[in-house]
């Protein structure tokens, strides 16, 4: 998402392809090492260069960057060790999600998606979180299941 913003940014300016990628392909790469600051500055300077764009797709596009700049701070996220590209998260759902929603016989309804989804964050998020939420499930304290997990194994809900 990031990519497209510059993009569609300097299309409402610049027009051509080329003219775009020129302008659009360094702030990709300033927005990995420097962060949201030198996009912002050329997204100003391309406005006093080119007056006139339609004022709805610059405010669209520029409110996005003013908006989510807090959340661009890639070099501060990439000191800490953080991941900054959504591969690994559409990786896990790739792997994690979609193969156990589309296993043989198998049929979800957003419901039911959302459950098993819940649980199985709560499980890979250690077994304090786990045992939290159940101890405090009407149910399991009911049936007594509440000191330690309930009877379902880890393995059914990975």
């Amino acid at each position: 998402m990031r990519k497209s913003h510059p993009w569609a940014y300097a299309r409402s300016y610049l027009g051509t392809e080329i003219a775009c990628k020129a302008w659009a392909e360094p702030l990709n790469d300033l927005l990995e090492t420097d962060g949201p600051g030198p996009v912002l500055a050329a997204m100003a300077e391309l406005e006093a260069q080119h007056p006139g764009a339609d004022p709805k797709k610059v405010a669209e596009h520029h409110g996005y960057f003013v908006n989510q700049a807090n959340r661009m701070d890639y070099p501060k996220y990439k000191a800490l060790g953080l991941p900054i590209g959504s591969g690994i998260v559409e990786g896990a759902c790739k792997t994690l999600v979609k193969q156990r929603l589309d296993a043989g016989g198998m049929w979800w309804n957003p419901a039911g998606i959302q459950s098993i989804g819940t649980l199985r964050a709560l499980y890979r998020s250690g077994r304090e979180r786990w045992r939290a939420f159940w101890a405090g499930q009407p149910y399991a304290a009911e049936r007594g299941r509440v000191r330690g997990t309930p009877n379902v194994s880890p393995t059914e809900v990975a």
